[in-house]
């Protein structure tokens, strides 16, 4: 349903969890350094359609040095499938989106025959 978490990942520092909703694009982030046993809501991010692009339904969340990669599930547009991988800070702002080519638009990759997007 609305809000509720689906995957969660930690930032490469392990201070902060993330949690990402699929329903409304939403991602929480929670403070578990501080005082473990009580973790604490830090940050909603309520913009992931429109900081990324058209990128829906946050999913997974990578540690990277720095910052996370965050897989979505599909986008805005025609909510087809195509998909993106998201960069945030460690502190939750946006960086940039990859979209994940497709024939029409290979982004300089080979194997076109592959993408799907």
């Amino acid at each position: 349903g609305q809000h509720e978490a689906h995957h969660t990942g930690l930032s490469d520092d392990r201070r902060t969890l993330w949690a990402g909703t699929l329903d409304d694009s939403q991602l929480y982030l929670f403070d578990i350094a501080t005082d473990p046993s009580k973790p604490r809501l830090r940050k909603t991010i309520t913009d992931f359609v429109e900081a990324t692009g058209g990128a829906t339904g946050p999913h997974t969340v990578y540690a990277l040095p720095g910052r996370v990669l965050i897989t979505a599930t599909s986008n805005n547009r025609d909510h087809g499938g195509r998909s993106a991988l998201v960069e945030y800070t460690n502190e939750g702002d946006y960086i940039t989106t990859h979209w994940i080519p497709t024939p029409e638009d290979m982004q300089g990759a080979t194997g076109k025959e592959f993408a799907d997007g």
